[in-house]
């Protein structure tokens, strides 16, 4: 549940920024900051709730799989 938006546009830059110089393709790295930022507004603060590439990666594996198995919610 979110509770401070504090911080989230620029984790979003940021995450993108950094997976395309990682060398994703731009579709990837949306997906990937999209989740980073929403995870970012979980906690309190513009930087204690960043969260850690391996958190980011988890989620997307986890909605990946939901979508796999037709369960993801619109």
């Amino acid at each position: 549940m979110p509770v401070d938006a504090s911080g989230a546009g620029d984790t979003l830059d940021g995450a993108f920024a950094a997976r395309l110089i990682e060398g994703a393709s731009p579709m990837e790295a949306a997906r990937y900051a999209a989740v980073a930022a929403s995870l970012t507004t979980t906690g309190h603060g513009a930087v204690r709730p960043i969260p850690h590439r391996t958190e980011v990666f988890r989620h997307l594996t986890d909605a990946e799989d939901e979508l796999s198995r037709g369960k993801a919610h619109a």
